[in-house]
């Protein structure tokens, strides 16, 4: 056909958006170019976009759509976990004196389950803080930049 271009769909195209060239590579999954910082969930099998990571506890991909929510939910789980074990605390301190009893067994297996799980928590808080503070996700330290971006693409 005159004045056609045919191009092929699988081949990396270059957007423009404020005069900053973004490289939308194919989606082979989901048959489409994915715009930028969005990647394909295996698990979901969706492409996300500001794909965090799929979170098990949600059974849900974690990327801007939810990513404050499951900010929120971490932030109240780690909340939760330490009135948990400073109540564990308290009450310890106040029956030391007592001689051993269940109470004080269970009081004592609670706060070091609280313990156990509040590092891990608290951790992943700490690495999703700086991501939203350096506005770069954590896979994308990860995935290489060949895999990310198309190869052999000139931006001009």
């Amino acid at each position: 056909m005159p004045g056609s271009l045919e191009q092929d769909p699988e081949a990396c195209h270059t957007a423009w958006m404020f005069r900053h060239a973004s490289q939308m590579p194919w989606c082979h999954q989901c048959k489409f170019h994915r715009p930028p910082r969005t990647l394909h969930c295996a698990t979901c099998n969706i492409c996300v976009e500001e794909y965090d990571h799929h979170c098990r506890w949600v059974n849900n991909c974690i990327g801007h759509r939810n990513f404050w929510l499951f900010l929120l939910l971490l932030v109240s789980l780690f909340l939760y976990l330490v009135a948990l074990l400073v109540t564990c605390v308290i009450f310890l301190v106040r029956i030391l004196d007592m001689p051993l009893c269940i109470e004080k067994i269970m009081s004592f297996i609670v706060a070091l389950s609280a313990t156990g799980a509040l590092l891990p928590v608290f951790l992943l808080l700490v690495v999703l803080v700086v991501s939203v503070n350096t506005a770069r996700r954590p896979y994308e330290l990860q995935v290489s930049r060949a895999e990310y971006l198309c190869p052999d693409t000139r931006l001009g």
